[in-house]
């Protein structure tokens, strides 16, 4: 029995790391100046991007990678994040490099 919660103990680290691993890859980028509407399932954030990516999963299933740029906006960012904590859906303006130009959260 030992031998086995040994083995379960070397493994499970591994297998949550492939999940990570999995975890940062974004979804469909958001095309030129669109308007998504659904809600904010996964912050990805890596040291070699400039960006904060997320990606947000509409009605219909879909999922898109949507970019926040502009850290000197704060209001904008507290937005995008107290949605995604709470669960809330939000519409979201894109430019043409899928950067959120604006929020808004409904409900």
């Amino acid at each position: 029995m030992r031998y086995i919660q040994f083995i379960m103990m070397m493994i499970l680290p591994l297998k949550l790391f492939a999940n990570l691993a999995n975890d940062l890859e974004c979804a469909s980028v958001a095309g030129k100046d669109m308007i998504l509407v659904g809600r904010i399932i996964k912050f990805i954030d890596k040291d070699e991007w400039p960006v904060s990516n997320f990606v947000l999963r509409n009605e219909d299933g879909n999922h898109y990678c949507v970019q926040f740029k502009d850290a000197s906006n704060g209001i904008r960012w507290k937005i995008i994040y107290d949605a995604f904590l709470s669960e809330q859906d939000v519409i979201l303006k894109t430019d043409n490099l899928h950067r959120v130009i604006g929020v808004a959260v409904i409900g």
